[in-house]
């Protein structure tokens, strides 16, 4: 995971300008969100019962925190719940969408990641 987290960094601060990067500690994050949810859709809840599992052990505020900035950085989507629209559906972008983003936007055609 921590080699993904270096390659992540190196590349939206090499090669992106309008993609927002993420803090460390929001990345680990969307690493483990990602290892469970990948692109489905979850709640607020699961992912705060997700991430008080952890080594973080995150409040349900903190989780709230974590999934407005992951929006805001382009880094989930929302769509309001059907049953409830006073909650949220959350979904996270695939990673290697925001690759193939950089390498489109960049006129990359390889990038060495080295560790």
């Amino acid at each position: 995971m921590e080699n993904l987290l270096n390659g992540f960094t190196y590349l939206i601060s090499n090669y992106m300008s309008n993609i927002q990067l993420l803090s460390k500690w929001l990345m680990k994050r969307y690493l483990v969100l990602w290892e469970n949810f990948r692109a489905r859709n979850f709640t607020l809840d699961e992912a705060a019962d997700l991430l008080a599992r952890t080594k973080f052990s995150d409040s349900k505020k903190l989780v709230t925190l974590l999934l407005s900035e992951l929006r805001k950085s382009g880094w989930v989507s929302t769509n309001f719940d059907p049953s409830d629209a006073r909650k949220r559906i959350y979904r996270l972008t695939p990673y290697e969408q925001i690759f193939e983003l950089i390498v489109k936007e960049n006129d990359v055609e390889e990038v060495n990641v080295q560790n």
